[in-house]
């Protein structure tokens, strides 16, 4: 049987006081997902974090064999 490939594309975010959900992608990369790309979708922070915080995000493409 053939095997393909499953894609997830996730959002990584962060704030300026180190709080992000960066665990969650490191979760991920270590039970089989592989990093495809990640892109930039915001630049310098904006004011619509967590408590106002200024938050940055990323688009990350990910993939995995499926059976």
């Amino acid at each position: 049987m053939a095997q393909g490939l499953r894609q997830m594309v996730f959002v990584l975010w962060f704030q300026d006081d180190e709080t992000s959900n960066l665990h969650v992608l490191n979760g991920l990369l270590s039970n089989g997902w592989r990093l495809v790309s990640a892109t930039p979708m915001s630049g310098t922070g904006e004011a619509r974090g967590i408590g106002n915080s200024p938050e940055s995000r990323s688009l990350v493409l990910l993939e995995r064999e499926t059976a």
